[in-house]
């Protein structure tokens, strides 16, 4: 076998192979949709309802699971998303009086990720009390003024993917859906169904329950459309309670699967055009472009930096400029009206025949027009791309510019004006939603489902093919071996906090129910030596802030400003190698505590009319934060995001200036000329009052290295809207600290996932400042990256950076 790489096998021994294929519900032609009613009467029963779900369309009022009659009155009930993206279960009918009523039980979480599947459970009990599950966990719950209800009954129909209001389908489903369940007589728990492994959700294989005279199980795996056991409705309980099928096709049984997430089009960025003219459907898998003013885009759900893939693209109709190939700018791909065109960045592959390269096109290869498949090869351990036009290759363009700090990655992208429709297949559906007739050939993993073969050693565009992260929840570390968390609450004594998990190195420690100093202590300089992120003091010593840092976790003393009685606080911790050791790699001797796996070290070194200082991460360092301890001296900030825009510009923790270069830049150095850190030094200029090199003061450091699907340090553009600029991770993130560089005023933001357990991530604490936990900068953890949900943190045109700690990578994460 092709590229059999040891994650391929590891990766099936995490999963259970429990789910190898969903349901796409195609939301075109009015949408498709199963029904059945039921046999047997048991509106007073218990009961349970499970599905995995992957969302194509988001903002949009659609129906999970629902049941409703026909007539005056007439009663409903069922699963749905609402139209701000909120999980509900509603109950009711059309009379205003007795029994009646309407029953909302509602999520406060929004559910807006389409790049990854959800687990949903609800439970509803005889007494008509609701409980709603995603992923395990509760995310609403409310009781009925009656336990009258209409799902689990024999006289109404019941539906799963739409809803029927006086027989006419309306609230269509629009994603895809797997391991549909449904449990009568019985509240069984998500941990019947489902397990966590490693801090990722899986479901369970072949899960041990009774079903129930109404019971169902629905695994998608046939292609019939009769409602037997052939069909796409087959319920493979052994209760043969099966489902008809309407407007649904045997290709939209696709591998897609919560065990094996594919690339789609990314719904998420907003698609460039000047007009809401660009549409997507069909599994978030066909775009239109139906703008006659200027070319949109659409970008995949992944982001690549080495292998060999392969995609292939009908295009359904050809209309003007039609575009296939691959953007290499993602920074540029998440700021919709606020950038160029995908072909802007990147290769692609004209209907004229021509290459572009950045947006500048030459002679390349054939036209091509509707009906044609346009296939994508892209080798980014080789740097090449190869365009196949009907199985035929183009020809190969050579000299890519590979990953590094200036090109961020690829994502698979498409363009088009005036009438263009391109259907896409990362390795899901060979017939291109029916257009075609399925092939069905696979890659060099024998995954996937392709119209012609990939050419060799080229995979499918789907997690089971990413490389296994060096942490990973597959692997012997994971992202809270080094980066976790924890909240606790101050008793005005001492008191050890634990959960962290390690034993921490940095941990900064901010109040939350008051206003505080962000307490900043570390291995290197002692744990009783504090400093403030919010300050410009130099360092003082005080043993009842922390007064150790232990196995899991930190010894607190009474200090009110980490440990006042009944104030809410959070500790964020890292960890780096322990007690630090004399690293000579600088003309400037450091002590440097260094993790080379997760790419942190802390860095004590005294200023020196010499100008480097070695951090041991073997890497260059992608962020710096130092800090004079002898002087009161504002923090500086080195930032790769900051460097991409402005040469030798820094920035201070503790103010809320924007990018500064100064006659005395924080980080140049005079002797070697450069500011630019090396894998093996960084560069601090000797002056007099120096923020990070006056001659014989001391200075601590914080060294941040990229590693891949852990952690991220880049910059983003923001667009001035709700529908907000989108950052690709590679992660769902657990930490994010944010920055405007472009105007001043604008303070370090900080949201992390402990804080807000759901979406929209509000909370934040500022790290410039003293202030309480405050809300009102909304963003969206996604399983790949973060989306602004509002215009705070996202002004239009101005610059962001960010620092970034994973969750969990993409290759496992579920969608939050």
């Amino acid at each position: 076998m092709l590229n059999s790489s040891p994650w391929l096998f590891n990766e099936q021994k995490f999963y259970n192979d429990a789910i190898t294929s969903s349901l796409r519900f195609p939301q075109v032609g009015g949408g498709g949709y199963l029904s059945r009613t039921f046999s047997n009467n048991n509106t007073s029963n218990d009961w349970t309802f499970s599905t995995w779900i992957k969302r194509s369309s988001i903002t949009t009022w659609s129906a999970i699971f629902y049941s409703s009659s026909t007539g005056n009155p007439y009663y409903q009930s069922g699963l749905t998303f609402e139209g701000a993206d909120k999980l509900r279960y509603y109950h009711g009918s059309n009379q205003n009086s007795g029994a009646n009523l309407a029953n909302n039980t509602i999520s406060t979480a929004r559910f807006r990720d389409t790049s990854a599947w959800y687990h949903i459970v609800v439970q509803r009990d005889n007494d008509g009390n609701t409980v709603l599950y995603v992923n395990n966990e509760q995310v609403a719950s409310a009781a009925s003024s009656s336990s009258l209800r209409f799902i689990n009954g024999t006289s109404y129909p019941h539906y799963i993917g739409n809803y029927t209001y006086q027989s006419n389908p309306g609230g269509i489903f629009h994603g895809y859906m797997a391991e549909t369940i449904f449990v009568d007589g019985s509240l069984i728990s998500p941990t019947d169904l489902g397990e966590t492994k490693k801090g990722v959700w899986i479901p369970l294989k072949d899960p041990e329950i009774t079903y129930g005279a109404n019971g169902f199980r629905l695994q998608y795996l046939q292609t019939g459309t009769s409602q037997d056991a052939n069909g796409i409705g087959a319920d493979t309980s052994g209760n043969n309670n099966h489902f008809a099928v309407t407007s649904l096709q045997a290709h939209d049984v696709v591998s897609d699967s919560p065990e094996n997430n594919f690339a789609t089009l990314n719904s998420t960025i907003r698609p460039y055009t000047v007009t809401p003219a660009e549409t997507v459907s069909d599994g978030n898998l066909n775009a239109f472009f139906n703008s006659s003013a200027v070319s949109g885009s659409y970008w995949s759900t992944f982001l690549l930096t080495s292998g060999k893939w392969y995609f292939e693209v009908l295009i359904d109709a050809v209309g003007s400029n039609a575009n296939v190939g691959i953007s290499n700018n993602p920074d540029a791909s998440g700021r919709g009206t606020f950038t160029a065109p995908a072909n802007g960045y990147g290769y692609f592959y004209k209907m004229t025949g021509e290459k572009g390269i950045n947006n500048t096109f030459s002679s390349y290869g054939a036209t091509y027009t509707t009906n044609d498949i346009i296939g994508c090869a892209f080798d980014l351990d080789n740097n090449t791309i190869t365009f196949y036009k009907n199985n035929v290759s183009q020809g190969q363009i050579t000299g890519v510019a590979p990953y590094d700090a200036n090109n961020r990655g690829f994502i698979p992208a498409m363009t088009g004006i005036n009438g263009v429709r391109s259907i896409i297949n990362f390795g899901q559906d060979s017939s291109f939603a029916g257009n075609e007739t399925a092939q069905g050939n696979t890659d060099g993993n024998s995954i996937g489902d392709f119209y012609y073969a990939p050419p060799s050693g080229y995979l499918a565009l789907c997690t089971s093919n990413l490389p296994e992260p060096t942490i990973s929840p597959n692997g012997s570390t994971q992202a809270d071996d080094y980066f976790n968390t924890v909240l606790y609450t101050g008793n005005g004594g001492t008191q050890s906090i634990t959960g962290v998990g390690f034993q921490p190195d940095w941990t900064w420690i901010k109040g939350r129910s008051y206003a505080g100093y962000n307490y900043l202590v570390d291995s290197v300089r002692g744990y009783t030596e504090r400093l403030f992120s919010n300050l410009s003091d130099g360092a003082s010593v005080e043993a009842n802030t922390v007064a150790s840092a232990d196995s899991d976790g930190f010894t607190l003393g009474s200090d009110p400003g980490v440990n006042t009685n009944t104030s809410t606080y959070v500790s964020w911790n890292w960890k780096a190698n322990g007690s630090p050791v004399i690293n000579t790699d600088g003309t400037i001797t450091s002590q440097v505590s260094a993790n080379t796996n997760a790419g942190f070290s802390i860095v004590s070194y005294t200023g020196s009319t010499s100008e480097s200082v070695g951090h041991g991460l073997g890497v260059a360092p992608k962020a710096i934060f130092v800090k004079d301890r002898d002087a009161t001296s504002n923090w500086a900030v080195y930032h790769q995001g900051v460097q991409d825009t402005t040469a030798n510009g820094f920035l201070e923790l503790n103010t809320t200036t924007a990018v500064q270069t100064g006659s005395n830049p924080r980080f140049l150095s005079g002797t070697a000329g450069t500011s630019q850190p090396t894998s093996t030094v960084f560069y601090v200029n000797n002056y007099s009052g120096s923020s990070t090199n006056n001659t014989g003061n001391d200075y601590i450091s914080y060294c941040f290295a990229e590693i891949e699907s852990y952690s991220k340090f880049g910059s983003y553009t923001g667009n001035g809207s709700s529908n907000g600029t989108f950052v690709y991770t590679g992660f769902r993130p657990a930490f994010v600290m944010m920055k405007n560089t472009t105007t001043s005023g604008n303070s370090w933001v900080i949201q992390d996932k402990a804080r807000s357990t759901y979406n929209e991530v509000n909370a934040y604490l500022l790290a410039n400042d003293s202030g309480a936990e405050g809300t009102g900068v909304p963003l969206d953890f996604l399983s790949n990256g973060f989306k602004m949900t509002s215009a705070s943190q996202n002004d239009s045109g101005a610059n962001f950076i960010y620092m970034a700690f994973a969750e969990n990578p993409f290759k496992y994460s579920t969608a939050r």
